[in-house]
């Protein structure tokens, strides 16, 4: 899974950023991905849900209430299935534009199983963004105990 909504929610941007690049680096170091394909890789899979993770949060943040459930739902939750999905989307779109496989083959066979693992990397994103603004709310660097439950 990505990781890469509760790496921006734990850590900030930038500093989720340079997890996913030390990821990626020791993914393609071990050949699991292509040396050739690295600033692509890490244009879909780090840069651009990082991005949209940071957005969501900050839109939510401005346009919903503070409150726990809000925070955890609305930013892990949805905010790590949107991700994905929207990492899926655009590599498949890549590939389709590229060229290198038929729109067909890649709607069929490749994106719906992005949206798939959606739910899977929800579950776990709000599951882990849960237990750490639970039990170690520090961790959490977005996250603020007297704004989120009104102490």
């Amino acid at each position: 899974m990505l990781g890469a909504t509760l790496l921006t929610l734990m850590f900030g941007p930038h500093l989720a950023m340079i997890g996913l690049f030390v990821v990626l680096s020791l993914i393609t170091l071990f050949g699991h991905a292509g040396l050739e394909a690295f600033g692509l890789n890490f244009l879909l899979m780090a840069a651009l849900p990082v991005f949209f993770s940071h957005h969501l949060f900050k839109w939510v943040d401005k346009k919903l209430p503070n409150h726990f459930f809000i925070f955890i739902l609305a930013n892990s939750f949805f905010g790590a299935a949107i991700a994905i999905a929207l990492c899926g989307l655009t590599a498949t779109l890549i590939l389709a534009a590229s060229g290198i496989y038929k729109s067909d083959y890649l709607y069929s066979n490749y994106l719906i199983y992005y949206i798939l693992m959606g739910w899977s990397e929800a579950f776990l994103t709000g599951m882990a963004a849960t237990l750490m603004v639970v039990y170690r709310p520090s961790w959490m660097c977005t996250f603020d105990d007297k704004r989120y439950l009104n102490w």
